[in-house]
């Protein structure tokens, strides 16, 4: 079957915004990482377990959610 050329622009859109989701979900969750890391590393600095546990549980909460998003959408 033949497409013509504004049917494969679109279809080259489609992908490109599929890829551009991944990539942002992606770097949502190197943030989420980025967030549970100092969070843990600033809470044992200052011997403050209650900022710990802040980081850890808002870091794993975007992670899960992002992974969540990246695993509905294929």
């Amino acid at each position: 079957k033949r497409i013509n050329g504004t049917l494969k622009i679109y279809y080259a859109g489609l992908d490109l915004r599929k890829d551009l989701k991944f990539a942002l979900l992606r770097s949502v969750q190197l943030f989420a990482m980025i967030i549970t890391l100092s969070g843990l590393y600033i809470g044992i600095r200052d011997n403050n377990v209650m900022l710990e546990l802040n980081a850890l549980i808002i870091g794993a909460g975007i992670f899960y959610a992002a992974n969540t998003v990246i695993k509905n959408s294929n």
